[in-house]
């Protein structure tokens, strides 16, 4: 398998929802006895990406016991934990600790678990087709005596994710993200109150591209004449605005403001709508001045809302970053899935970067260009184009 059908990430974790423990299997609980424990971060998801189903969770792995542990295999199964079938997926050696991180966050030298650490793993599975419901984690460690542990986790049937309208006009437009990532949307957590949050677990950075993939202009004229700039930003379904800030300048010319900043920065001018009980789609980074409803108001789907900026912290230039949330919380809520009602996949880019290159996209020999996709994630750095 290819690192895009088995990639796990990992963080670290303190403490998981109660709610929670009664997903374990009794392999977990009779695991404990071999400090070995497993739980789920948040409930998992399934979303639809480039014609495939995939499996989006994390998986919060503790020892227990006194002694250490070495994690030694990790499997995705079929309906029943106890299954002699093949697994669906495997990662085994190499291919595991490439994809963990230890307790300071940064990647593990090794799949060696010290007395009482733990790390979170997370998950952006590819599934196999007919495989809907029923299916299983079972992780695998050894000590150091060569006895092992095993515990096991259901996954129960995932929420559909909902189906949003498009946020901006017309095309082409860059879908900057990488579930894969190390460093990315994905793995960036947010600890408050003893509970972690990936608030931006499913987000995308939306960045206008010319015709030849050029986001804007070389040389002085710096962001200010990105093609994206400006560019309306709309409601992607009817709803409520909860949360706003505006008043925060565009960074038309630097990196980062001079001033001091926390997390909280990062987001710079936003919206919050409220389009459903404990779903919440943000839109980040507004042009200053721009922002058009009042908090409280009601807006329908393909209403403008305010113009795409460049306000708060990031490295790119003028961008929509999009994603969708469990609360009106910018850091501390769970990210949730969403799928676009439809767009027109016009090619894709293989890394992130070559988004703001000035190339122009590949063809994806998987989607003729100028297909209509409709109820789907784009791709991982996808290029496409809105409908009206």
């Amino acid at each position: 398998m290819n690192r895009r059908q088995l990639l796990l990430h990992s963080a670290t974790t303190t403490l998981l929802p109660s709610a929670l423990s009664g997903l374990l299997s009794p392999h977990a609980a009779a695991a404990a006895s071999s400090g070995l424990e497993i739980a789920a971060l948040d409930r998992f998801a399934r979303v639809r990406m480039s014609r495939q189903d995939f499996l989006v969770g994390e998986l919060s792995v503790r020892n227990s016991s006194a002694e250490a542990l070495v994690l030694r295999r990790l499997l995705l199964l079929g309906p029943d934990a106890d299954s002699q079938a093949r697994p669906l997926v495997t990662l085994v050696g190499e291919a595991l600790q490439a994809l963990a991180n230890g307790p300071d966050g940064r990647s593990a030298r090794s799949l060696l678990l010290g007395a009482g650490e733990q790390v979170l793993l997370h998950l952006w599975q590819a599934l196999p087709a007919g495989d809907d419901a029923g299916l299983a984690l079972r992780l695998e460690a050894s000590r150091g005596d060569d006895s092992t542990g095993m515990a096991a986790l259901a996954i129960p049937a995932a929420e559909p994710p909902l189906q949003l309208g498009p946020p901006l006009r017309g095309g082409p437009w860059a879908a900057v993200f990488d579930p894969w990532l190390a460093q990315g949307h994905r793995r960036s957590a947010f600890v408050h109150e003893g509970q972690r949050f990936i608030p931006a677990r499913f987000a995308i950075d939306w960045i206008r591209l010319d015709a030849d993939g050029r986001p804007g202009p070389a040389g002085p004229a710096g962001y200010a004449q990105w093609h994206g700039l400006d560019s309306e930003v709309l409601a992607v379904a009817d709803g409520e605005i909860v949360a706003l800030r505006d008043g925060r300048e565009d960074l038309l010319n630097a990196q980062r403001p001079a001033r001091p900043w926390s997390h909280d920065d990062v987001a710079g001018n936003y919206l919050c709508l409220q389009l459903a009980d404990h779903r919440y789609v943000f839109y980040e980074h507004l042009r200053q001045g721009s922002i058009t409803p009042q908090l409280g108001q009601r807006v329908r789907a393909g209403q403008p809302l305010a113009r795409v900026g460049r306000s708060g912290i990031n490295s790119s230039g003028p961008h929509l970053h999009l994603h969708m949330a469990d609360r009106p919380a910018l850091l501390h809520a769970q990210g949730r899935p969403f799928v676009l009602s439809a767009f027109r996949q016009l090619g894709t880019y293989a890394k992130m970067d070559q988004a703001e290159s000035g190339r122009l996209w590949i063809a994806d020999p998987a989607a003729p260009a100028g297909q209509l996709v409709s109820g789907e994630l784009p791709a991982p750095n996808a290029v496409l184009r809105f409908e009206g």
